[in-house]
């Protein structure tokens, strides 16, 4: 009877190891996953700013350079292909 309940014991020390060792992995992951969660903000927050700034630096030209581009693709496109 001693025997088996020092193996009971022995299965339920390597049980709560086992438990601790996963609730440790899961720790460092949660931890883990709030840093990405922090630099994944940053980085939105800076692509949001840089856009803006893009956008208030985008001028006349901007728009003349999509219509001439525009343009030269639909030339393009409707050229005769060379045999």
């Amino acid at each position: 009877m001693r025997k088996e309940a020092g193996r009971w014991q022995a299965t339920a020390v390597r049980h709560q190891e086992a438990v601790a060792g996963v609730t440790a992995d899961n720790v460092v992951f949660l931890m883990r996953l709030q840093r990405c969660e922090a630099e994944l903000a940053s980085a939105t927050a800076s692509r949001d700013e840089l856009r803006l700034a893009a956008e208030e630096q985008r001028g006349p030209w901007f728009d003349e350079d999509s219509v001439a581009s525009a343009s030269a693709c639909d030339e393009w496109r409707s050229a005769p292909a060379d045999p």
